[in-house]
C-alpha cells in the first residue's frame, strides 16, 4: 500500500464524513441511560473511525536485527 493522498477530494471527503461520525458517536456515548450493548458498540465505533483517521499518519515500525536481540 502507497498511503492516503491527503490532498485528494476523497480523502477530505472520507476524513469529514469520519469526524461527523465520531462526533455522532461521542454524543450518543455521553447520553445517560445508554445500555450496555449500545456503549459497548459506540465505543468499538469509535475506536475504527480513528483507525480510519489515523491511514493519514501511519506510524513508522523498526525491528532491530536479530543479533541484537537480548543485549
Amino acid at each position: 500500500m502507497s498511503g492516503i493522498d491527503k490532498a485528494s477530494a476523497t480523502w477530505a471527503a472520507v476524513r469529514t464524513w469520519a469526524t461527523e461520525q465520531k462526533a455522532d458517536a461521542l454524543k450518543t456515548l455521553t447520553t445517560r441511560g445508554l445500555g450496555i450493548e449500545a456503549t459497548e458498540f459506540e465505543r468499538g465505533r469509535l475506536t475504527e473511525l480513528e483507525a480510519l483517521l489515523a491511514l493519514e499518519n501511519p506510524r513508522r515500525i523498526t525491528v532491530g536485527k536479530p543479533d541484537t536481540y537480548g543485549r
